[in-house]
């Protein structure tokens, strides 16, 4: 990930301006611009009579299993594509449930104010055994070595990459009354953060369909990108090759975490001093049953951590979903929020696997003026198809010279391809920062936009210096 990032900051340097353009001019040309489908809810449950925040509370769409529970002041965050998430729950023992209905495809702060049961029952005073959460988390450590897919002898799989760059604080980016009288409207099209909650503008999104090969001995990882779709990047044949699973992989089943060269220590790992586990729930997942842990930074812990909860199968003890976000106030390089999700299939042959991981990540960098920042938002979600683990590395590519390497033909632009590629259809705002750019390169007004948002950027034009 770090490689990305850095060429990243790299092509800012020549193209930010023409990806904020294109956004622009898609408002004029695709009027018709429809609201992302993806549903966004951030908020905190608290308690009616104290006003404090509830922790542990679970928060989720009725009707699906989409749902988490409240960190230890009570705040969630949710991100869905299912349509039936329209109406949320918050339920805690001893406190009466409570139902919002939400809108979907938008982003929308949800606070419930619970009213503790009232019921003539003495009080309950339940004090937690430590001693089966210690149980659970020794187990989760003892299956770590069959359940680590990095620990297989081989494996290849299918792979489906996509990423998202998004320009935040770009209402501060137009501050002239001239620039925003003729730009103000693309404050329509931006979206929100459920993390942050602060608006972005979409300026970038790629897609790359690959195949994945993993050998344990000799050791060796191989990727073959098949195709690849990029937008809002100039140099696409270069980005192209960044854009693979290789270099953005996070398995929780390691002792620790590399992120942008820091090493943070994964939840995962067993009981250790990083942590506080809480056991909150016991689910069925897929007929299975399934304990639902949260973990928390120990106190006097000053090295960067996670905050989150994870699922985990009883029977094998193996982690089906995590949810991590790194501790508030973490001196990670230039990252100010950062956000993993991780999910695993149990295989018809009993093994655990990789199905899904995202990222979440909103990083500054510094423009050619030093004492100017762009932030940005940066969102990168995996999917492992079709793994195969009886097969060894086939000696053409196990002799590669490169340990990621690209077909000749790997840029594809056909959509009946993606769509035959893509596990999950894009929602309509992903569909349209492909659409822009499209249109744009055709537009003869585009050298005239570049110009004014190239302004923007750089905070000067020839008549001097704006804002």
């Amino acid at each position: 990930m770090s490689l990305i990032l850095r060429h990243i900051a790299k092509v800012l340097k020549r193209s930010v301006a023409s990806k904020i353009a294109a956004v622009m001019l898609m408002s004029l040309l695709f009027p018709s611009f429809v609201a992302a489908q993806t549903t966004k809810v951030k908020g905190r449950v608290t308690d009616a009579s104290t006003g404090e925040g509830i922790p542990f509370a679970s928060v989720f769409f009725v009707g699906t299993s989409i749902g988490v529970s409240t960190d230890m002041d009570g705040y969630y965050t949710l991100e869905t594509r299912d349509p039936k998430a329209t109406l949320l729950r918050a339920a805690m023992l001893t406190y009466e449930q409570k139902d919002i209905p939400v809108k979907i495809g938008t982003f929308q702060e949800v606070n419930f104010s619970l009213k503790p049961e009232d019921n003539q029952l003495q009080q309950i005073v339940v004090k937690p055994d430590n001693r089966y959460i210690r149980y659970i988390l020794k187990q989760i450590e003892k299956g770590k070595e069959r359940h680590n897919p990095e620990n297989r002898d081989q494996y290849d799989c299918e792979i489906y990459n996509k990423m998202e760059l998004d320009l935040t604080n770009a209402d501060e980016r137009i501050k002239s009354k001239l620039l925003r009288k003729n730009f103000g409207f693309v404050f329509n099209y931006m979206d929100t953060s459920v993390v942050s909650g602060q608006p972005y503008l979409p300026i970038m999104i790629s897609e790359t369909s690959s195949h994945f090969y993993r050998r344990s001995n000799p050791s060796a990882t191989k990727e073959i990108i098949n195709a690849s779709k990029i937008s809002g990047i100039n140099d696409e044949a270069t980005f192209a090759q960044f854009t693979g699973n290789m270099h953005v992989r996070t398995n929780f089943y390691d002792d620790f975490i590399n992120l942008f060269e820091v090493m943070i220590p994964s939840p995962v790992a067993g009981p250790n001093v990083f942590y506080d586990y809480y056991l909150i729930d016991s689910l069925n997942i897929d007929g299975r049953k399934t304990y639902k842990l949260r973990f928390h930074p120990a106190k006097m812990i000053s090295a960067p951590a996670f905050d989150g909860e994870m699922n985990v199968d009883a029977e094998d003890f193996a982690v089906r979903e995590i949810h991590a976000k790194l501790k508030k106030g973490s001196n990670v390089n230039w990252i100010r929020d950062l956000v993993l999700d991780a999910e695993y299939q149990r295989l018809d042959n009993n093994i655990w696997f990789y199905k899904q991981d995202k990222l979440y990540a909103d990083f500054s960098i510094t423009m050619r003026d030093s004492s100017k920042m762009m932030s940005f938002l940066g969102h990168r979600q995996v999917d492992y198809m079709n793994p195969r683990f009886d097969r060894p590395m086939p000696d053409s590519v196990s002799k590669m010279l490169v340990n990621v390497a690209m077909r000749p033909d790997v840029l594809v632009n056909d959509e009946s391809y993606w769509e035959k590629v893509r596990p999950y259809e894009l929602t309509e705002k992903e569909s349209n920062i492909y659409k822009m750019v499209d249109s744009i390169k055709s537009v003869p007004l585009y050298k005239n936009i570049y110009t004014i948002v190239n302004t923007i950027i750089n905070g000067y034009y020839e008549g001097g210096p704006y804002g």
